[in-house]
């Protein structure tokens, strides 16, 4: 009763042979696509300071903030995969 394997085969995109664990996976994704985004500027510095002055819970009021902002996922190609830097976020 399963569908043909063709059915979902097309949904692998990339399998290299030197994973063997999801922490491998993991790794590569934080190492080659998430890390090389995060780049904290002076203008995401300066703004975590605006928003946390005179403020006693810094992490709830820098949490507010990130929800606050709209967030629309089009997701094309490798853009599914790869986050954009924080600086273009903002």
């Amino acid at each position: 009763m399963r569908p043909a394997y063709t059915n979902y085969l097309k949904y692998v995109k990339f399998a290299p042979s030197n994973w063997k664990s999801w922490d491998d996976i993991s790794n590569w994704y934080y190492i080659k696509l998430y890390k090389p985004k995060v780049i904290i500027t002076d203008r995401i510095n300066n703004k975590a300071k605006e928003l946390t002055q005179n403020c006693s819970n810094e992490i709830e009021k820098l949490f507010d903030y990130v929800q606050s902002i709209r967030y629309v996922a089009i997701e094309l190609g490798r853009g599914g995969i790869i986050p954009n830097s924080p600086e273009k976020s903002t």
